[in-house]
């Protein structure tokens, strides 16, 4: 697990993004920015959400749950696919 990445929620624009203090990177990662209930098994960047109340990285820093509060829906990434 790498400690130098930070998981930003940007709610304005309905996406999460990376943060890395080592490369001094910033990366879109979740989310298209546009809303909606949709990208479900397909890649992280085109998923659509309506709003991002929360999310959370495992203890191994596999996967990322999200917490899509206006669908209903928590919502999880595979980090090394992705998907």
């Amino acid at each position: 697990q790498e400690t130098n990445l930070l998981y930003v929620g940007d709610i304005a624009k309905i996406r999460t993004i990376v943060m890395n203090s080592t490369e001094k990177t910033v990366n879109e990662f979740i989310g298209s920015g546009l809303f909606g209930s949709s990208g479900d098994n397909g890649a992280a960047i085109n998923a659509r959400f309506r709003v991002i109340l929360d999310f959370v990285v495992d203890e191994n820093g596999k996967q990322i749950f999200i917490c899509d509060a206006l669908n209903h829906k928590i919502r999880f990434v595979n980090m090394t696919t992705g998907i």
